[in-house]
């Protein structure tokens, strides 16, 4: 059985089909942000109190971006735009229909050479885009381990949006002479350093385990986060520790109780020695004390019989 449309209902699906597959996303980049995308990112100047303003923009990818400042005021204003110390251009805004005079610079972000600080200037007025990648963050407080265990080592990156790509690759190595550039687990014989990454709570991560901890694996180790657009880098301090470290107090404590223990068994026998030896002299005394008039009467004695005689 054949069913025949009118022209009029096949146009009509037609455009349905085409309008389905205009709004229906893009199964493979739903979500995440276009390498040549853009985005508008404005500043505003309502008052004359607001002399300066600044915007952090993070960026992971190539983007084109508009940037404008708007200023609220009803008249012309001449707009200096910089990136950094540079001039790019000059010119004058004119105010629309609202009082608002706006001017643009578009900028196209396509390596770590196109980032910096971008800047709007009038007269007192300033306003500063910062355009960046996304911080690494490693560990502030050193991380200690003892040798012979296994280190975690972890750093993380914020990404700009919560659907945004993340690091391209990420890279570990040593901060010490040579091992500086040696990227830690790639291309490598030893098996004793394991790098993942992960994706948690929104954030980008990477880990490296040491395995078989050695006082030699004491140091400060870089994270770096490779994005399309540039880089950034995060610092984790490892300090390997022997077992022998976290006993010393306790053997120190040992040691002092042991002296004084010592100190007062010698004192206690310094002591009874010391009595002894006075009780020594007293029983002597004593004797020579007892004998002392017995000889006294017998010379007394003596001399009385020879006076008779």
């Amino acid at each position: 059985m054949s069913y025949s449309y009118s022209p009029a209902v096949l146009l009509a699906l037609q455009c349905a089909v085409l309008c389905f597959a205009a709004v229906a996303p893009d199964p493979i980049h739903d979500g995440e942000e276009h390498r040549t995308s853009s985005r508008t990112i404005n500043i505003n100047f309502s008052g004359s109190t607001e002399s300066a303003k600044q915007v952090p923009v993070l960026l992971n990818s190539s983007k084109h971006l508009q940037l404008s400042c708007t200023f609220n005021f009803g008249h012309p204003v001449k707009v200096i735009w910089v990136k950094g110390d540079l001039e790019i251009f000059n010119e004058t805004a004119l105010p629309d229909a609202s009082g608002n005079a706006t001017s643009t610079c578009n900028v196209s972000i396509n390596n770590s050479n196109d980032l910096g600080s971008y800047a709007c200037k009038s007269d007192t007025l300033n306003g500063t885009f910062n355009l960046k990648v996304p911080a690494t963050e490693g560990r502030e407080k050193p991380l200690v381990s003892y040798v012979g265990d296994t280190a975690v080592l972890k750093c993380k990156t914020h990404e700009p949006h919560k659907h945004s790509l993340g690091p391209l690759r990420w890279k570990w190595y040593k901060k010490s002479e040579e091992l500086e550039k040696a990227a830690l687990g790639e291309n490598t014989t030893s098996d004793r350093y394991v790098v993942k990454e992960m994706f948690v709570n929104e954030k980008y991560e990477t880990v490296l385990n040491i395995k078989s901890l050695t006082e030699e694996d004491n140091g400060i180790y870089v994270c770096s986060a490779d994005f399309q657009v540039g880089k950034s880098s995060g610092e984790v301090n490892l300090k390997v520790l022997s077992y022998m470290v976290p006993l010393k107090p306790f053997l120190i404590i040992v040691a002092e109780v042991i002296v004084l223990v010592a100190l007062i068994l010698l004192y206690e026998v310094y002591s009874k020695k010391k009595q002894k030896t006075s009780d020594d002299d007293d029983k002597e005394a004593e004797q020579a004390e007892s004998l002392k008039p017995e000889g006294t009467n017998g010379m007394e004695e003596s001399s009385a019989r020879q006076r008779k005689v």
